[in-house]
């Protein structure tokens, strides 16, 4: 049989539909998106587990007065310091008009869940390179809960590397949790770990 005597169908591939999201997408999904809706929450149990590590080493102290720039008097992450002891704990949230790119507190420590993807604090957006820059010209240190993916980002990575002495990384024996429009979710799609600077960890890499 000849070559020319096969029969080929060409196929338009640009008009499969394969069902992929974006990152967006799957970031809105799990509680991410612009908006500022659907925010993932940390869970009491990661938040109770950073804490019990940093005192057990121990990293921090009681009596340091820590900020935490995207929380509120019910959040996870405010709630399990305050109930490990904690006196000196200040909380600030967006939608209570307070931005953390335009304000400054005086503390020792920043430590919060930030959101993973673009949001809107008035008619601004800001997203995880404003995050960072901020957190570094703040150069207070600071503890993040960040997805893997933030290492895509060239901006963090130019950060990583000027700081990399300073920088270290609270690894959580499995994927964290969140809670979604109030229900918990033990199973996301992605891996994420605590990125601390200027915490005093011995080494870059650390597992909890």
């Amino acid at each position: 049989m000849k070559q020319s005597d096969i029969k080929t169908e060409k196929r338009d591939f640009s008009k499969i539909n394969y069902n992929v999201p974006s990152n967006s997408k799957i970031y809105i999904a799990m509680g991410k998106g612009d908006n500022n809706a659907n925010e993932c929450y940390t869970t009491y149990k990661t938040a109770n587990n950073l804490v019990q590590y940093l005192l057990n080493y121990p990293l921090i102290e009681h009596d340091e007065k820590i900020w935490f720039p995207f929380d509120c008097e019910d959040s996870n992450i405010y709630l399990a310091f305050k109930n490990n002891g904690f006196k000196n704990l200040i909380y600030t949230h967006f939608e209570n008009s307070e931005n953390f790119y335009e304000m400054e507190v005086d503390c020792d420590i920043i430590i919060s869940n930030p959101p993973f993807s673009r949001h809107k604090i008035g008619d601004k957006s800001y997203g995880r390179t404003d995050l960072f820059n901020r957190l570094f010209k703040l150069d207070k240190p600071f503890i993040m809960l960040q997805p893997t993916q933030m290492l895509n980002n060239l901006s963090i990575i130019k950060h990583l590397t000027e700081k990399s002495p300073n920088i270290g990384f609270i690894c959580p024996e499995n994927r964290t949790g969140f809670i979604i429009n109030g229900i918990e979710k033990n199973s996301p799609a992605f891996y994420s770990f605590w990125m601390c600077y200027k915490m005093g960890l011995s080494k870059m890499w650390n597992n909890m």
